[in-house]
């Protein structure tokens, strides 16, 4: 059985197709990204340098920047979030 939309469903799909639309288009325009998921980084957090892996990488950022953003793993100190690209050191690249 075919699902029957209403217009707020069939709005709410258009805006949603709209925007990701908008943020392919704008991730076109992106170099590629310096570092990989596994690479040894150095990062300054509070004035302090931390060396830390590279978890998971962001092309784009969110959708509310324009760089590449990457989240880092600190032993003994967690997970650091959303890092812009230019704020990394490569210590050890995985490649």
């Amino acid at each position: 059985m075919t699902k029957k939309y209403d217009a707020d469903e069939s709005r709410l799909e258009d805006l949603i197709l709209t925007v990701n639309l908008e943020y392919a288009k704008r991730c076109k325009k992106f170099p590629p990204m310096k570092y990989h998921q596994g690479d040894i980084v150095e990062v300054e957090i509070n004035h302090e340098k931390l060396q830390g892996k590279i978890v998971v990488t962001d092309f784009g950022g969110s959708m509310e920047n324009d760089y590449h953003s990457y989240d880092v793993e600190v032993e003994g100190r967690g997970w650091y979030k959303h890092i812009p690209e230019a704020e990394l050191t490569l210590i050890e690249s995985v490649k």
